[in-house]
């Protein structure tokens, strides 16, 4: 893809503008393909204080280490219109969805660069880019591989006359040693669009790895000051020379030219490479094989090297020689490395095969070879005598540089696919490295309902099978393992459905809590079991180690392939864990509705310095440990500040406020149809003080809390009529922040949807209070409206219009 960008801006002039991807949780070199292509101009994100986005992809470049991202634009909440057929995004009304990501910040410059198109119909795509990465607005808190030049400043882009006709010098590597290195100059044309000559000063800010200035020597500029004369052009000479003594890395900044009090900035960059040697990875295929797929790949461990291999360069990965050979120039260290194969046989099943090394040395030029005879084959069964292979997987986590990666995927999509694996090299500790082997098992339905959805096949399956098996430190040659019961628990699992009947898609992730004490995040383990509601199921999971959470999203019967556009409502759990031999029950989408504060799952209202982000579950389920949101009708968050508003929107909220101690109001409320809950309004504020947050502390949860109604209601949500009735109920605090024990808590109750309220007695117990009152005959739905202060002076207010119904 990188080849067809330049190629066809080459051949059209046009400009492609394409997001860097998201993937800057791993750190550097994560610029994605085709953005890495040379005509690209990729864009990172930003928020609204012009801060990096933590998932924008950072540079520098693989391959050459060139500078890329080049520009940023905003990428955090932005609202746009919603596809009907789309499946991502906070739902904005009926029309708009809300998303982050850099995808999301690419529109932002693609239209900067339409103006600037429009302005000036006679520029190539590269006369536009040069343009937009000259006038951008640099943060110096950000370095030249997080931001490119700046966020997008079309403005000043249009008003500029000074353009540089070179917007990205890339100076390459300069291969260790360095004793032989020659001096490379790059020629950048200035040129002056206006009226009047411009003088221009030229200074160079570049930058090492370790972000102190370059040393003197190793850029320099010539000349160092220059008169562009009007509808004219001028030129300079960058040089760097990598003999000069200096750290070892990557080089990046920018030659400056300024005139007057503005500043035009070009990118450069440059590598001084550390110590490297030149390490072969051999691929060996499986003799037979009618067609096969298969790469390499290879990471650094303890630092940010990311490469891979394979046929024709697919995948953008460099591509094998005739033999099956790739040639990587690794830095002195530790890698972890391996192969993926799929092989078709003769009679059609497909042999998948992950060959993995968990540690690999390099201190001088070697070849790894990756055979895929060496791998056996992996065999799970389950004791059920009506189950069948729903998915199977095997996954690898491996520390790199500060965070876990999930390294390597291999999933059979049928059941005839024969998984292989095999380790190569010698373990490492339990620490560094984990792999799981995943699979499910279900029962098939003998008429499945129709729908392009491949796990209608186990539609009302009425058990399910959730496995994993984790290795620490090592990569097995092969696994047989036949799962007994004893090795499982047993959880009986309920499905309510208070809006009438509809279907329900369970999807699943698992965790891990490693002998380590370690936390190594989750993994999908592919398990979209779908099911109608109401109904009961019996899930049989893995235990050990592993923890669980899921999803339930509820969509209307007969909505295969399930687009988001039908998408009803979710609930998610926290991390669970369960006791090999023991048995447990899960409720879902019981009621009581409202806001409510999982563990584990989010942050849901914290602030960062003087930055707010709030996310509150405003639909979670009566469970405890469930998180969950509805599509509404209207949906509305709104932050005051000691009385004045300070944002507002319809969803999830991030917002920057004044410095210092105040008290702060969040109301968050929407309304739902009739068709997803027979709740129809749930509405909430919390009043809490807060202060700004010290850059030590990273964020700090804020002291809410919620309300939460535990009533004994039947499959359809519903309670007895005409007799006295106890709701249960508890105030469940964002765990980990300040808020205090309940010192005032009030309940009152409305037949009417709220028209009339009717306070209720409180009867104190352990683990809460017990709201003690009488359905009548002629009423249908029971409100809830509810009132807790706490020891610091916090306080929530709630109210739940309809929060359960009365039986006919």
């Amino acid at each position: 893809m990188e080849e067809a960008v330049n190629h066809l801006s080459a051949e059209y002039g046009a400009l492609f503008v394409i997001s860097a991807g998201n993937s800057g949780a791993f750190g550097a070199r994560t610029v994605s393909s085709p953005a890495s292509a040379d005509a690209a101009l990729a864009v990172g994100a930003v928020d609204g204080a012009e801060r990096l986005a933590d998932f924008s992809s950072r540079g520098p470049r693989i391959g050459d280490d060139g500078v890329k991202p080049e520009i940023t634009a905003p990428g955090i909440g932005i609202v746009a219109a919603r596809s009907q057929h789309g499946q991502i995004g906070e739902p904005v009304g009926t029309s708009y969805v809300r998303l982050n990501g850099t995808s999301m910040a690419a529109p932002h410059v693609a239209g900067a660069a339409a103006i600037m198109a429009s302005q000036h119909p006679d520029w190539s795509g590269a006369q536009i880019k040069a343009a937009l990465i000259g006038s951008a607005k640099r943060n110096p808190e950000l370095s030249v591989f997080e931001q490119g030049s700046g966020r997008v400043d079309v403005a000043q882009a249009i008003h500029q006359q000074l353009l540089a006709e070179s917007a990205n010098l890339n100076f390459g590597i300069q291969r260790w040693p360095h004793d032989d290195d020659q001096p490379i100059e790059r020629t950048v044309t200035y040129r002056n669009t206006g009226e009047s000559p411009i003088t221009v000063q030229l200074g160079v800010q570049i930058s090492g790895p370790d972000g102190r200035p370059a040393p003197e020597a190793m850029f320099s500029v010539r000349p160092t000051s220059l008169i562009v004369p009007a509808h004219g052009e001028a030129q300079a000479t960058l040089t760097t020379d990598t003999r000069v003594q200096g750290v070892d890395g990557t080089y990046g900044g920018s030659l400056v030219a300024t005139a007057s009090a503005h500043e035009l900035r070009t990118l450069a960059s440059v590598t001084r490479e550390v110590e490297s040697y030149d390490v072969a990875l051999q691929y060996v295929g499986r003799p037979g094989a009618t067609q096969s797929d298969s790469n390499v790949f290879i990471y650094g461990v303890g630092h940010d090297f990311a490469g891979c291999a394979a046929p024709g360069g697919a995948f953008g990965c460099v591509a094998y020689d005739a033999s099956g050979k790739a040639m990587f120039r690794l830095p002195k260290g530790r890698y972890t490395a391996g192969a993926l194969s799929n092989d078709t046989a003769k009679d059609g099943h497909v042999d998948r095969t992950l060959l993995m090394q968990p540690l690999l040395s390099v201190t001088g030029e070697s070849t790894v070879v990756f055979d895929v005879a060496r791998a056996k084959p992996v065999d799970i069964t389950v004791p059920h005598r009506t189950a069948r292979i729903a998915s199977r997987s095997i996954e690898i986590d491996r520390e790199l540089a500060e965070h876990y990666m999930l390294l390597s995927r291999i999933q059979a999509d049928a059941p005839t696919d024969v998984l292989l694996t095999a380790q190569l090299g010698p373990d490492v500790s339990k620490q560094e490295f984990m792999a799981s082997f995943n699979s499910t098992w279900a029962e098939p339905n003998p008429s499945p309902p129709a729908g392009e959805f491949s796990w209608l096949e186990f539609f009302d399956s009425p058990y399910v099978y959730r496995i994993s098996h984790p290795s620490y430190g090592h990569f097995p040659t092969g696994l047989k393992w036949n799962v007994r019961r004893s090795e499982l628990a047993t959880v009986t699992a309920r499905y309510d459905a208070p809006a009438g009947d509809k279907w329900a898609m369970h999807s699943c992730f698992h965790g891990d809590d490693s002998p380590d004490g370690m936390d190594r995040g989750f993994a999908f383990n592919e398990c979209a079991f779908v099911a109608s509601t109401p109904s009961t199921r019996t899930e049989y999971s893995s235990t050990g180690p592993m923890t669980w959470s899921t999803w339930l999203s509820q969509f209307p019967v007969n909505s295969a392939p399930f687009p988001f556009s039908l998408l009803e409502s979710e609930q998610e759990s926290s991390f669970l864990h369960y006791d090999a031999g023991h048995s447990y029950h899960e409720h879902w989408n019981a009621g009581v509705f409202g806001p409510g504060f999982a563990r584990q799952i989010n942050r849901w209202l914290i602030r960062r310095g003087d930055s707010f982000f709030a996310s509150i579950p405003i639909f979670s389920d009566a469970i405890a440990e469930h998180a969950g949101g509805a599509r509404s009708d209207s949906s509305r968050t709104t932050l005051f500040r000691d009385g004045h508003k300070v944002a507002e929107s319809a969803g999830s909220l991030e917002v920057d406020v004044e410095p210092g101690p105040a008290t702060f109001r969040l109301e968050r409320e929407v309304t739902l149809p009739a068709s997803i809950s027979p709740t129809t309004k749930i509405s909430a504020a919390w009043t809490f003080r807060s202060d700004t947050v010290p850059a030590a502390e990273d964020f700090r949860r804020q002291p809410v809390s919620a309300v939460r109604f535990v009533p004994d209601l039947d499959e359809r949500g519903r309670a007895p009529k005409g007799r006295p009735y106890f709701v249960p109920l508890y105030v469940q605090r964002q765990h980990d922040s300040s808020a205090g024990d309940v010192e005032e808590l009030t309940v009152d109750v409305s037949y009417d949807d709220g028209e009339t309220w009717q306070a209720t007695r409180l009867v104190p117990k352990s683990d809460g209070w017990l709201a003690l009152v009488h359905h009548p005959n002629d009423a249908s739905f029971v409100s809830l409206r509810a009132k807790s202060v706490d020891t610091q002076g916090n306080m929530v207010e709630e109210t739940i219009v309809r929060a359960y119904g009365l039986e006919p």
